[in-house]
């Protein structure tokens, strides 16, 4: 089943990450997940952080 909003969540999604620094954390806090502007911005590459306790 499609969705009716389409792609649009989707796009919008990609353009936060564009723009903005985005990290992403397991409920127990475990980072998963950051962005080029997130790693930029604190100094950390992207495989430093993945996997460490916020």
């Amino acid at each position: 089943m499609r969705s009716v909003f389409g792609n649009d969540h989707r796009d919008e999604m990609e353009a936060i990450g564009l723009s903005q620094a985005v990290i992403k954390f397991n409920p127990d806090g475990t980072i998963v997940d950051a962005n080029e502007n997130f790693c930029a911005a604190m100094g950390y590459t992207r495989g430093e952080i993945v996997g460490k306790h916020h």
